[in-house]
């Protein structure tokens, strides 16, 4: 059976159907959900799964409202299962891959509309790459829809805890018999033994029966914890599960910042000066002495008003704002390869024949 548009009901989500997690790995149902760079963005909603192929295909991130980070409303968004990984200690889900801009640029989950073109559009946002619209299981056959990647950490930190395990019990079991021998030894009656002997004997044969007795015990001893050690090693051969561990390397890829610019837009004012000829009007009174007869105009001019008055020019500003300069910024994306190295560790068991010795 192959996916077509037609059978839009392949993918379910799990809470409400017949199906559960698989006895083993967590619920993260309801677990923290972290970005690239840390920032708590919300949490696991639900899980969606292929119903076919009973593989998780995605996880339900319910995006929490957070203007300071840049989240302007809370909403319920698609990310593949494979770009997702557990935290090692805490009930924590770790987004590597996504930053909040990339969140944010995700399309609104709807499960009644969930269908190849909304899968499409959430691989292409949320990987940053550009592909058709797919048909057919080929569109899961790539690592972000890998679902081992989500309990890689976990798994790593299991084998660890059974490498401690293994040390402490076998820790345990070394002190346990080092006791048992220790007060073996101290509770063996010697003084009981030796008090009549030393009473009734003089002190040459006190010591001579205490040295021979001295040495049965400790012949006996050192019999009884070879046989004893056997035992306890045929016992642990016996009920000992010894696991063989072996590292795998997956190198991944995710964004960091490396530096950049910031452009800030400002207003500043500066003092500017400019010379101007300006023109100003007096009016002057002058009076002089005079001796001469009186005409009939001289005396028509008594009734007159005489008004003069004063002008002077003063500067006018007017000033025009003018775009002298654009700044244009772009962004460019090169590529290059990398060689990653580092070290995988494994164990190695060896196996040895105990034959008898006769």
């Amino acid at each position: 059976m192959k996916y077509t548009d037609d059978m839009p009901d392949r993918l379910h989500e799990l809470n409400g159907s017949n199906f559960e997690i698989a006895k083993g790995q967590e619920d993260i149902t309801g677990w923290d959900v972290k970005d690239s760079k840390g920032y708590i963005v919300g949490k696991v909603d639900d899980l969606v799964f292929d119903k076919e192929s009973l593989k998780v295909r995605y996880l339900i991130l319910k995006l929490k409202k957070d203007k300071d980070l840049g989240i302007d409303k809370s909403r319920k968004v698609l990310v593949p299962i494979g770009m997702a990984q557990l935290d090692r200690e805490d009930d924590e889900v770790y987004l590597q891959d996504l930053n909040i801009d990339r969140l944010n640029s995700l399309p609104d989950y709807d499960k009644h509309m969930l269908n190849r073109e909304m899968e499409t559009k959430t691989y292409n946002t949320a990987t940053g790459r550009t592909v058709p619209v797919a048909t057919g299981d080929d569109f899961y056959n790539n690592d972000y829809y890998n679902d081992t990647n989500l309990y890689k950490n976990r798994r790593e930190r299991t084998a660890e805890r059974i490498n401690e395990d293994i040390k402490d019990r076998n820790a345990e079991e070394i002190a346990d018999r080092d006791r048992r021998h220790i007060k073996d030894w101290n509770n063996e009656p010697i003084a009981d033994r030796n008090a009549e002997p030393i009473a009734d004997r003089n002190a040459e044969h006190v010591a001579e029966r205490n040295a021979e007795h001295v040495a049965d015990r400790n012949d006996e001893r050192v019999e009884d914890r070879n046989i004893e050690d056997r035992n306890i090693k045929e016992s642990r051969n016996r009920e000992t599960t010894i696991p063989v561990i072996e590292e795998s390397m997956e190198v991944g890829k995710k964004v960091v910042e490396r530096g950049g610019i910031r452009i800030r837009q400002r207003v500043v004012e500066k003092p500017v000066e400019e010379n101007i000829n300006l023109r100003e009007e007096h009016v002057k009174v002058h009076r002089k002495n005079v001796d001469r007869p009186a005409t009939d105009s001289d005396f028509d001019a008594n009734d007159q008003d005489i008004e003069i008055r004063e002008h002077a020019e003063v500067p006018v500003v007017n000033k025009e704002a003018r775009v002298v300069e654009e700044i244009k910024v772009t962004k460019e994306v090169t590529n290059r390869d990398e060689k990653v190295k580092d070290t995988i560790r494994k164990t190695e068991v060896d196996v040895h024949d105990l034959k008898d010795k006769k």
